[in-house]
């Protein structure tokens, strides 16, 4: 099901209700919601947003919105503490009343859709930004957790009123095959969207090219295989930099420490500059982008972001990543878990400045067409629209 971009504005106006979003993560919230959440709210929608309570929900708060505190643990798997998790998000809706619930990453989706249902909310958007690990991983632990995910996702993607939103073709057709999802209840909107104004082309700095990976500090993002191909092409004489941006995520097991990082940056073979607020000034520095990832990802932000600036790409041929670069016309596929293959492409690329200046004008011009802000979320809308059409109808 692929969602038209269209949508009675006035129609909307006039069946406006409440609106609740909730997310595992007041950031990710800002990040890569708070453009859905502006336009409801614009359009006369009551909006909610509920997270755990960090020091940034003053940013959520300032926008407008009613903002509530819920356990929502990132890595918790304790049995009474999950059940709490729970059970806080069913008293919510209770209180709440929502008219839609918006459902962000797996915890969300799972505890959500299963409250949703027994609240009786009336309509249900569940969000999922990839897969993650828990699906691409073939460890014996993860292949347990796996199968009482798939059980799980059953149970919470039943609503009689909901569609759930993936971001590209490969994990919507794997909930599809898995019987996760009814194939009439999935839709498919690429990404998260980016501004194209904020970010576009501009003057690459002077001196020596900058090759740059942002993201969360994982191993899955195939940070262990950015640094190796740094090392390969160093050997080779130092014709670069290589930069991390991104923070380190202690309570994820595949975090990469802190310590492991700053010994890089010691090493001199990677710069680590932490995480970054201001990434079209990152951008404005930058040669390459390159994101070797394994990971089960939706559409990578970072690699929007990249293209919308005029950066070619190196990353991995993978569900999301691919999404966004098309096999040598914006940047260069390469196979997963293979630092000489990431070497051999950005060597490709440093050693041509005319290819990277194509590439950069190729995927600008992918990035608007199909990426924009704007697009996401006037296909947002027409979710909300229709569900809640669904709710009239069945009144």
């Amino acid at each position: 099901m692929f969602c038209s971009v269209d949508f009675n504005i006035q129609g909307f106006r006039e069946n406006r209700g409440r609106i609740l979003f909730v997310v595992n993560d007041p950031v990710f919230f800002l990040s890569h919601r708070l453009p859905i959440a502006r336009e409801a709210k614009e359009l006369g929608f009551d909006v909610h947003v509920a997270t755990p309570h960090e020091e940034c929900v003053d940013k959520i708060i300032n926008e407008g919105f009613v903002f509530h505190p819920v356990k929502l643990s990132k890595h918790g798997t304790s049995l009474f503490g999950e059940l709490s998790t729970f059970l806080d998000i069913y008293r919510l809706f209770r209180r709440v009343k929502p008219s839609l619930v918006h459902l962000v990453t797996i915890k969300p989706v799972l505890y959500g859709g299963v409250a949703a249902r027994l609240a009786r909310v009336p309509a249900v958007v569940s969000a999922v930004p990839g897969v993650g690990i828990l699906f691409v991983s073939s460890g014996g632990r993860n292949r347990v957790l796996r199968f009482f995910a798939q059980w799980a996702y059953r149970i919470s993607l039943g609503h009689n009123n909901q569609r759930v939103i993936f971001q590209n073709p490969d994990d919507r057709c794997l909930f599809i095959s898995n019987s996760l999802v009814d194939e009439n209840n999935a839709v498919l909107i690429s990404g998260s969207g980016v501004d194209m104004q904020k970010f576009s082309p501009g003057k690459t700095r002077e001196g020596l090219p900058v090759v740059l990976l942002a993201g969360r500090m994982l191993w899955e993002k195939g940070v262990g295989n950015f640094v190796d191909a740094a090392r390969i092409i160093k050997r080779r004489g130092p014709v670069a930099r290589f930069v991390l941006v991104g923070n380190s995520v202690s309570w994820n097991a595949s975090s990469i420490s802190e310590r492991q990082l700053y010994s890089w940056h010691d090493e001199g073979v990677v710069e680590w500059w932490g995480p970054q607020e201001d990434m079209p000034k990152i951008f404005a520095q930058t040669t390459i982008a390159c994101l070797p990832s394994t990971y089960g990802e939706g559409v990578p932000k970072f690699l929007i972001e990249a293209a919308a600036c005029g950066k070619p790409i190196v990353t991995t041929n993978t569900p999301g990543c691919r999404e966004i670069v098309q096999d040598g016309a914006n940047g260069i596929l390469v196979p997963a878990r293979d630092p000489e293959a990431v070497a051999n492409a950005i060597g490709r690329l440093l050693d041509d400045s005319e290819l990277r200046l194509q590439m950069g004008r190729r995927g600008r011009n992918i990035a608007v067409e199909g990426f924009a802000v704007g697009k996401v979320v006037r296909q947002t809308m027409a979710v909300y629209q229709r569900l809640l059409a669904n709710v009239e109808t069945l009144k």
